[in-house]
């Protein structure tokens, strides 16, 4: 994150954060040039298809490379992102999806200041094979 232009917030009488994320990050818009809104991202691979049926951590892993690969071709890197939006199957472990991501987090945001994540657990995503997506929204 650019030095300045964020600030995590950490609100008096909210809990404090059981993970790696923040409940709010607050952006000087006039320190960055333009936003970048990142689809969902899932286990897709570069062929179309899905080789990682039925394993989270595996999804896990290819969703992060699919979002790094995102964020690099629009000029950015996981430090310029401001909030997380995960969406989980509900036939997928949401404490092992909470364990990986605060691993990954912890050495993406070393400082503990990772953005704000909402996690929301569904019936199914768009293809049945989906366990997790995962959208974004960066700025630089």
């Amino acid at each position: 994150m650019r030095d300045g232009a964020y600030r995590v917030v950490h609100p008096r009488g909210v809990g404090k954060e059981p993970g790696a994320w923040s409940h709010a990050l607050s952006v000087d818009l006039s320190a960055v040039s333009r936003l970048v809104f990142i689809a969902g991202q899932t286990a897709l691979n570069e062929r179309g298809g899905f080789d990682d049926v039925g394993d989270l951590r595996q999804q896990f892993d290819r969703v992060y490379d699919n979002m790094e690969q995102v964020l690099a071709a629009s000029g950015a890197t996981f430090t310029d992102v401001l909030a997380f939006r995960t969406f989980l199957a509900k036939q997928a472990d949401p404490g092992t999806f909470r364990e990986m991501r605060n691993e990954r987090h912890r050495l993406i945001y070393p400082d503990g200041n990772a953005p704000p994540n909402t996690l929301v657990v569904c019936d199914r995503l768009a293809e049945p094979q989906i366990l997790l997506e995962i959208e974004a929204v960066a700025a630089i």
